[in-house]
């Protein structure tokens, strides 16, 4: 609700007063550095009260600098223009008169009104006591969470509460400018936390009939070790050998499939865990992540991962969309990130733009009791979904497909091992 001013849409966008004097200083002084410097000595010449204060607290008296302030404001007004004196009089000027006042906030919606026109709003829809005679609480210790079952009452004002946001969003300036740079309402990401419950939803299980179920996933297995052998275990085998044949598989039948993410991880533990720290005995796991850099930056990037000798897995990931676009908004809808390049910027080395193919969705459990683990999947990235005109299937949101139904990007997870995702080789 705090994130919507009480300013109509029919009015031009309202600005902080920062903001109006910022603009006020691009357009009429920026471009001189005569009223650059002009502006500065006035700036200076203003009454600071922390200035001031550290003075006084020094035993010095704060010098008195009204007079060098107004020689300085005279010469710059007659640098400006009709038009520019007047606004600087109108937008600027006032920066100056309010120093030791704080500057005016936009106005908010009246919160308590708000809360009241819920309540209202509520009874209105229908809810009523002799309706529901026994809609009360079933829980009795605190908890910041959602309940499981909540009351008849409670969804009647979720209702209101939504039906006033939407009266807002389509009414109101909004009280901070979101990412799209405007205080315009324009998705839900835009008001905070509010969606709790994803309604598209659809993940198949791991045994549902797929594609990828005929592309190979390449296990990892270990061999037996004596307890003898362990020390020397880990030194047998490079698995880096064989990293550069992973990259590609081919189905049963015959079509090629390029990695665009695949974790793996084969454990081996103590039978006596109890009595040992973590009972972990051996591990083995792999992660493969294809980036995509410009091909002048190729060779740079390659020299960075060189001079390192290391890949740290919490740096290179995919990336991450937790609890902001829905499974099947992507990869039309704002909530997603539609950017494709990000900046890196690599020691001794340079700043080198990437492109990561593969987005991680994530829905946490505590904001919807049915998922007892929430829900995950693997989906091409929002700007190269459109760019290849990928869909997800309207039966199975582990597959995307082209206009003409065809298959070409499959993922999925096991609880075991990790997760996987491939793309037709001919795309990649």
């Amino acid at each position: 609700m705090t994130s919507f001013l009480n300013i109509s849409l029919s009015t031009p966008e309202p600005l902080t007063p920062s903001e109006r004097y910022e603009i006020f200083e691009q357009e009429v002084i920026n471009h001189c550095p005569e009223r650059v410097e002009l502006l500065e000595m006035m700036h200076a010449f203003t009454p600071n009260r922390f200035r001031d204060l550290l003075q006084r607290r020094q035993g010095t008296a704060a010098p008195d600098h009204s007079e060098s302030f107004k020689a300085c404001e005279t010469l710059l007004l007659r640098m400006l223009s009709t038009g520019e004196k007047a606004r600087y009089r109108k937008e600027y000027r006032p920066r100056f008169n309010a120093a030791e006042e704080r500057p005016d906030k936009l106005p908010h919606i009246d919160v308590t009104a708000a809360q009241h026109w819920v309540a209202k709003r509520a009874y209105g829809l229908g809810w009523t006591k002799a309706r529901f005679p026994d809609d009360r609480s079933r829980g009795h210790d605190y908890s910041r969470d959602r309940p499981l079952v909540e009351r008849i009452g409670k969804k009647y004002q979720w209702l209101a509460l939504d039906e006033l946001l939407c009266s807002l969003a389509d009414n109101k300036w909004m009280s901070e400018r979101a990412l799209h740079g405007s205080r315009r309402y324009v998705g839900p990401l835009d008001i905070g936390f509010h969606r709790d419950i994803d309604p598209t939803i659809l993940l198949t299980s791991e045994e549902a009939a797929s594609p990828e179920d005929s592309i190979p996933r390449s296990e990892i297995t270990m061999r037996q070790t004596s307890e003898h052998e362990l020390g020397k275990w880990p030194f047998e085998e490079d698995p880096a050998l064989g990293i550069a044949s992973l990259v590609s598989r081919t189905d049963a039948k015959g079509w090629a499939w390029r990695v665009l993410h695949e974790h793996r991880s084969v454990s081996e533990r103590y039978k006596d865990k109890p009595s040992r720290e973590h009972g972990l005995r051996k591990q083995e796991w792999r992660f493969l992540l294809p980036v995509i850099v410009k091909r002048e930056d190729e060779q740079k990037l390659i020299k960075f991962i060189r001079l390192q000798k290391e890949i740290r897995v919490d740096t290179w990931s995919a990336r991450n969309a937790t609890d902001d676009g829905y499974l099947l908004e992507a990869p039309w809808r704002s909530t997603w990130e539609q950017e494709q390049w990000s900046t890196m910027d690599f020691h001794n080395i340079g700043e080198v733009e990437i492109a990561y193919p593969c987005f991680r969705y994530h829905w946490e459990s505590h904001l919807d009791a049915s998922l007892n683990d929430g829900a995950h999947a693997l989906i091409p990235a929002p700007w190269l979904a459109k760019r290849l005109g990928l869909t997800p299937h309207h039966l199975n949101s582990n597959i995307y497909a082209d206009s003409s139904g065809r298959t070409l990007f499959v993922s999925g997870q096991s609880p075991d091992d990790g997760s996987h995702a491939f793309i037709d080789q001919n795309l990649f």
